[in-house]
């Protein structure tokens, strides 16, 4: 597991030592609802878990329409009810293409549509009882440590002098099963939240 994180790391600051042309980079958080069911599942959900991703970004601007963004993201995923809570984190790295609505109208702020790939490594799993009597229970042993899926969404970016606060909307959906023995459900979530670009 750190081999593979120190990997990430290593993706990531070679991302940033390209032509520094163009080359952004910034922190970001996000307050997320989870749910874990199968693709198709999409509004037949009541098991929802509130929690938080925290991370950073490279982007690399090919021009003013189109840019690349990698991440390294602490994801929190799972699924919710009133007598159970499992609780999966991962270590996230998203490669993103984005498209930038507005580069023919010349302006400061900016709307990108974004969408590309992800690979999560898992950190720990766990379910634990509502009623204080029931042991908790350690999930890492019936769950895959990798995790393949997609991430799409929109960002808005604000300019503040030669930076940007930057508002996203996104959406996860995982492609591989998080559970070893059912390959059915898989982690989803939605995700507001804040970041800033330098």
């Amino acid at each position: 597991m750190i081999k593979k994180i120190t990997m990430a790391l290593s993706m990531l600051l070679a991302y940033s030592q390209m032509n520094a042309q163009g080359i952004t980079y910034g922190f970001q958080t996000s307050a997320n609802i989870a749910v874990q069911s199968p693709i198709g599942d999409i509004y037949n959900n009541d098991d929802f878990k509130a929690g938080f991703n925290v991370g950073v970004f490279g982007n690399y601007n090919f021009n003013k329409a189109f840019g690349l963004q990698t991440e390294l993201n602490y994801m929190q995923n799972g699924s919710q009810t009133e007598i159970v809570k499992n609780s999966y984190n991962y270590i996230s790295v998203p490669v993103l293409v984005s498209y930038n609505l507005l580069q023919k109208a010349n302006e400061n702020w900016r709307i990108n549509l974004y969408v590309g790939p992800y690979v999560s490594f898992l950190l720990n799993a766990e379910r634990k009882y509502s009623d204080n009597e029931t042991s908790n229970m350690d999930l890492v042993d019936n769950t895959n440590i990798t995790e393949l899926g997609v991430v799409y969404g929109f960002s808005v970016k604000h300019p503040i002098q030669n930076h940007y606060v930057v508002l996203n909307l996104r959406f996860g959906l995982g492609l591989t099963p998080y559970d070893v023995e059912n390959s059915d459900p898989k982690n989803k979530h939605i995700g507001i939240g804040i970041g800033y670009e330098f």
